[in-house]
């Protein structure tokens, strides 16, 4: 009645550091363009109302 107990090991887990940086920049270069977006954006006038009239 003996229990196999099974060994997990990590040694065949690697990371595509390659993949993972190029997703990253991707990523940021996305985040970028969308803050300059939202920055020079004429819908967002942070609040000159008056401006708008």
């Amino acid at each position: 009645m003996g229990v196999e107990i099974p060994e997990y090991s990590d040694a065949d887990f690697t990371y595509d550091y390659e993949f993972i940086r190029r997703g990253g920049l991707i990523f940021a270069a996305v985040l970028f363009c969308l803050g300059m977006a939202i920055i020079f954006s004429k819908k967002f006038n942070c609040g000159n109302k008056a401006s708008a009239k």
